[in-house]
């Protein structure tokens, strides 16, 4: 169990890294605002999930896929997300050092959000611009230009007409140090 003293510095960190967001996604759309997403002319497809890990499963279902990974009870620390059960594992993706946290609605019990985590606290040899270029330059490949982009290109959308949601965002405070996410949602389609 946590000490109050631990609780608090994690509240502290917390608090840190998000002015720390803040300032760094203000700093990047004050750098980059000529630059603008192309329009898109055709429909991204279903975003369906991430690899083994398909929308709706079932906690079971899902650990079957991944064996590996952990389960644990909660949301794994993403506080905005209902979710009642998390499986996290780390891997390699693109080349890069990843976490996966799958979480599953606590409603329905079923597997509603992906969140996989690039972190690059300890870098040197432009960690995080390379690991940017590695995890962006697939997805642009895969689902082609976003259809929603928010602070300037801090955030980069995919939304599916026909339901589902990828999200990347994150920055690099300098060539070495930054974290990336990359967020699949099960989202109904329109």
């Amino acid at each position: 169990m946590l000490t109050l003293a631990k609780m608090r510095m994690v509240c502290v960190l917390k608090i840190v890294i998000s002015v720390a967001l803040l300032l760094a996604a203000q700093t990047y759309a004050q750098t980059n605002k000529e630059k603008a997403l192309p329009r898109r002319t055709n429909p991204v497809p279903r975003i369906d999930g991430y690899g083994p890990y398909k929308f709706g499963l079932s906690i079971g279902q899902a650990q079957e896929a991944r064996p590996q990974a952990k389960g644990t009870e909660g949301n794994c620390g993403y506080d905005s997300i209902n979710a009642a059960y998390c499986l996290t594992e780390t891997t390699k993706l693109f080349g890069q050092d990843a976490r996966i946290d799958v979480l599953f609605d606590k409603n329905t019990k079923t597997l509603s959000n992906i969140i996989i985590r690039f972190d690059r606290f300890k870098g040197n040899e432009k960690a995080c611009s390379k690991a940017l270029e590695a995890i962006a330059t697939p997805l642009f490949q895969k689902w082609g230009t976003p259809t929603r982009e928010e602070g300037n290109g801090a955030q980069l959308f995919w939304e599916s007409a026909y339901g589902g949601t990828l999200m990347l965002f994150g920055t690099c405070f300098t060539d070495d140090i930054g974290f990336f996410v990359v967020s699949y949602e099960n989202t109904p389609g329109f």
